[in-house]
């Protein structure tokens, strides 16, 4: 199962599907095999002991996020496989002084019929409140993110195209949780706009959650 995290699927808005307050509803999906290639990224993060992730719902009135289960968020397919704070990912990613990073590793596949930039999936998953997470010099907490197997930034995904991502944000490197919430904002697809005149046929984050997940974060030194 996928669980559906926005107001409507797919590119056109020929579906939509609503929200009974706001629980997420569900739809089919088909069973996806994982490949792990070692290098760059990948290597930085393996070094760290994973496992026993398990996600508990932070809200009985929101849907939950789950490690290893597929969700539809806007235009794009996300499982979340784990979370980590590390010093840095030298030398591909390196905070700036007086910070750490915070990684999440996910499965992010665009469903969609045309690209889309990865703004869209970093507005749907905006920093953890809990996380000790500092904004960058324009005062924004979006995670930059990057391919897992050859370190590029990713800044827009192809139809059909699945990458193993790494969502990323600067942490304050006093942070000592051992855990985070993770949420899931409401995606509206947009296919005119007749109310605020911005361009036609986007997906607008309505800074809703509708899912959340609490989970255990590996702190490497």
């Amino acid at each position: 199962m996928v669980r559906t995290y926005d107001a409507r699927v797919g590119d056109s808005g020929s579906r939509v599907r609503a929200f009974a307050g706001r629980s997420a509803t569900f739809v089919k999906g088909r069973p996806r095999s994982q490949q792990l290639v070692g290098g760059g990224l990948a290597l930085a993060l393996l070094t760290a002991p994973f496992g026993g992730f398990e996600s508990v719902s932070a809200s009985t009135l929101l849907g939950s996020i789950e490690i290893g289960v597929p969700m539809q968020v806007g235009p794009f397919e996300v499982t979340l496989e784990k979370v980590v704070t590390v010093p840095d990912l030298a030398p591909t990613v390196t905070p700036e002084p007086g910070r750490k990073l915070l990684v999440v590793v996910a499965s992010v596949e665009n469903t969609g019929n045309r690209p889309w930039g990865v703004r869209v999936l970093t507005d749907a998953l905006p920093a953890p409140a809990d996380g000790g997470i500092e904004a960058n010099d324009l005062g924004k907490t979006n995670a930059d993110v990057y391919d897992y197997d050859d370190t590029s930034q990713i800044r827009d995904i192809n139809p059909g195209i699945r990458h193993k991502a790494v969502l990323v944000w600067q942490q304050d490197e006093d942070w000592s949780g051992d855990s985070v919430t993770l949420t899931v904002d409401e995606l509206e697809w947009v296919g005119e706009d007749t109310v605020l005149r911005l361009s036609d046929e986007r997906w607008r984050d309505l800074d809703r959650p509708v899912a959340q997940g609490v989970f255990p974060v590996e702190v490497r030194p």
